[in-house]
């Protein structure tokens, strides 16, 4: 059977540009299956998880105690898992696998800082993480100072 890899690449193009990750708005991972939209959302900080199909919320816990979890739901009359897997935890490098009818159908690994260029992913994060360091740094320098002297 033969594919189209325009219709292939521009499927997994359009795929890689709606799945993000920041500080503020945590993970988000979007597949298709069979014209059906499935996305992933996971908190950077409070660790909640999200599974929705079609935009309707399939599967919701708080995962604050382990690296991996697994969202299962049916729907339409197959089987659905999303297993996620934060696989670097310093980097916060995240994989979503989304299955059906245990098959393997679309995976996709998302990171906080740039595997590779630290400085850059460093300097790339939110401002106000930015700024709160640096206003943390100079108030411990100031505060150390004042105290030493």
């Amino acid at each position: 059977m033969q594919t189209n890899e325009v219709i292939k690449q521009s499927l997994v193009s359009r795929r890689e540009h709606m799945s993000q990750v920041s500080l503020n708005n945590g993970y988000w991972f979007y597949f298709d299956h069979e014209g059906n939209d499935i996305s992933m959302w996971g908190s950077v900080f409070s660790g909640k998880e999200k599974v929705s199909f079609n935009n309707e919320v399939v599967s919701s816990f708080r995962n604050l105690s382990s690296t991996k979890s697994e969202h299962a739901f049916t729907k339409n009359g197959h089987e659905y898992l999303v297993k996620t897997h934060m696989t670097h935890v310093l980097r916060g490098e995240l994989k979503v696998t989304l299955f059906c009818d245990g098959k393997e159908v679309a995976s996709e690994t998302l990171s906080q800082l740039e595997k590779g260029n630290l400085l850059k992913s460093f300097f790339s994060m939110d401002k106000l993480l930015f700024v709160g360091l640096i206003v943390g740094f100079l108030c411990g320098y100031l505060g150390f100072m004042s105290f030493s002297g």
